[in-house]
């Protein structure tokens, strides 16, 4: 199955046209970047002539007579400097310290500047160097102001250092005086930082992976329960966007993008039609792509509007990771250290510096645990699932680069890259709201059973009552147990609501514990041969259903 349909969140490809042309199309993954050296020749410590650095469509010029200092204020003692330039315009080619941005700013496009002489790396020099700063397909447009920020290795500077008016040609032109990375970035609004909104944007993330995982499954695994599922979800999101359309569509921000607002509309109602004409034909095999096509638009005009907005949304670095991992994951699917061939090792070689590099953009991002309404728990989970994934590309980036590549280390962690993914993914969805009225179906049978096992002095027909209800929880439980384990995706093994993270199989928790322990109360109630009957140890077996939910909901924040 293609992993880009299944679980492609918001990821856009285009960058919206406002109401000024925008300088070009946004390339945003995986971006652009160039890089370049030239020589400059020296004499009595300064530049002989004037030497224009190019990389890409940026340049760097340095001028006649320039004198070059190190960091302790030395003059560079050589006859000649070499002169490395490199410039992008996504914020994944940045250094993994250098991903927290300035507050309420985005990257527009960047330069690295470093110059060498011998053992001696240039700090300052004598005279301003002229940057001339391309923000073609950045979202900008002519006559936009972008602000000057600087990073020393460590830290951003901590106020702008210039502002400069993007020109006709979509460039930013300015000078420096000191060497470090330099960045135009493109001011945010303070909406985008607040507490409200991120709350917003979040509950409608969660909201949307639900349905584009049920409209997206082979129709072989799309019963009409799945349908229904995708309908559910559905009719949760529409809920969710409802709302966050109210608050926001006439905000300032999104002034520009009524018609994107519109389209949402449209395709989440094309989405509905699809899924109902398939309810209605009553097929047992349902092909919803169509509706998780329509649903796509959401994330794609959520996106235009995020980057439109210079708006840097952490969860859009888990987005670009997914589509940057995407095709090696394709390409190792299956394989084992017996079939990897030396071709494929070649090929995921030439694939790795792109998952390695938005997945450095991943590990910047602190997720607030707060917007998403998550526990600590979740969020432990998450943080678990970094270091997971983390450790798992060191070793298969150790084990593709070693002079002989380990085959069996990059089929095993190969494929786990996805499965890594996946737990990360789900973490951020809502899979338990869009079927609310099966779990309070579901708790209400198990209150009913509770009471019916309560007896210590049951009778013949009172203990036949029992069996009854506890036959009624096992239905409606399994109804709302059924959602989460929809082939080939099961949920409750992909978020791993299993005590054990690292075997699924071990010590089953939540919804396996609780079909365990009413398994044992039915067999419990069948062995009943005497009466009246004492009902104690199957009560306790019943009671598991609330403990193990209450778990769940609490894990959940539900």
């Amino acid at each position: 199955m293609n992993l880009k349909k299944l679980m492609q969140l918001f990821v856009s490809t285009t960058l919206l046209s406002v109401v000024l042309t925008a300088c070009g199309s946004d390339s945003t993954l995986p971006g652009s970047t160039s890089s370049t050296t030239a020589t400059a020749t020296l004499s009595s410590g300064k530049t002989t002539a004037a030497v224009p650095v190019v990389a890409g469509d940026s340049t760097v010029t340095i001028p006649t007579d320039t004198t070059f200092t190190d960091s302790s204020n030395v003059v560079l003692s050589g006859t000649s400097t070499t002169i490395n330039l490199t410039y992008a315009d996504n914020s994944r080619f940045l250094p993994a310290a250098a991903g927290q941005l300035p507050a309420n700013h985005s990257l527009a496009a960047f330069i690295d500047l470093t110059i060498i002489s011998g053992t001696q790396t240039v700090k300052t020099f004598d005279k301003p160097v002229t940057v001339v700063l391309s923000l073609v397909g950045t979202g900008v447009v002519p006559g936009d102001v972008v602000s000057l920020y600087s990073f020393n290795g460590t830290a951003w500077s901590t106020s702008a250092e210039g502002t400069v008016v993007v020109d006709a040609n979509c460039r930013a032109t300015f000078t420096i005086t000191h060497l470090s990375s330099w960045a135009a970035m493109k001011s945010s609004s303070a909406l985008f930082s607040s507490s409200a909104f991120l709350t917003d944007l979040s509950n409608l993330t969660k909201s949307y992976i639900t349905p584009l995982l049920y409209t997206n499954l082979p129709a072989a695994n799309t019963p009409q329960t799945v349908v229904a599922d995708a309908q559910k979800s559905l009719t949760r999101l529409i809920t969710v966007w409802g709302d966050f359309k109210t608050k926001y569509k006439s905000a300032p921000e999104f002034a520009a993008y009524s018609a994107k607002f519109t389209e949402i509309d449209t395709e989440i109602a094309a989405a509905g039609v699809i899924i109902q004409t398939a309810i209605t034909s009553g097929n047992t095999a349902n092909d919803l792509l169509a509706a998780h096509e329509a649903l796509e638009v959401i994330r794609k005009n959520l996106q235009d509007m995020d980057r439109g907005n210079g708006f840097d949304y952490a969860v859009d670095a888990i987005k670009d990771f997914h589509d940057g991992m995407e095709p090696f994951a394709l390409a190792v699917k299956g394989k084992t250290a017996a079939t990897l061939t030396d071709a494929d090792v070649t090929s995921l070689k030439a694939m790795f510096p792109l998952v390695e590099s938005t997945w450095n953009m991943v590990i910047v991002y602190q997720f607030n645990k707060d917007h998403f309404g998550m526990t600590t728990e979740v969020k432990t989970f998450i943080d678990t699932a970094t270091t997971n994934q983390t450790n798992n590309l060191k070793a298969l980036k150790a084990a593709l680069f070693a002079a002989t590549p380990d085959k069996t280390v990059i089929a095993t962690n190969g494929n786990k890259v996805k499965q890594l993914f996946l737990g990360l993914f789900f973490s951020f969805a809502d899979f338990i709201r869009p079927f609310d009225a099966d779990l309070l179906a579901a708790d209400s049978a198990a209150a009913t059973a509770v009471a019916a096992a309560s007896k210590t002095e049951a009778t013949s027909s009172e203990v036949a009552a029992a069996l009854a209800a506890v036959t009624a929880l096992e239905s409606a439980f399994n109804k709302f147990k059924g959602h989460f384990a929809t082939s080939p995706i099961s949920i409750m093994g992909v978020l791993t609501w299993f005590n054990d993270p690292a075997n699924v199989q071990l010590q089953p928790t939540y919804f396996n514990k609780i079909s365990a322990d009413i398994s044992v109360a039915k067999t419990l109630m069948g062995a009943i041969q005497a009466y009246p009957a004492d009902l104690t140890a199957i009560k306790t077996k019943l009671l598991t259903y609330s403990a193990e939910m209450t778990k769940l909901r609490t894990r959940m924040s539900y």
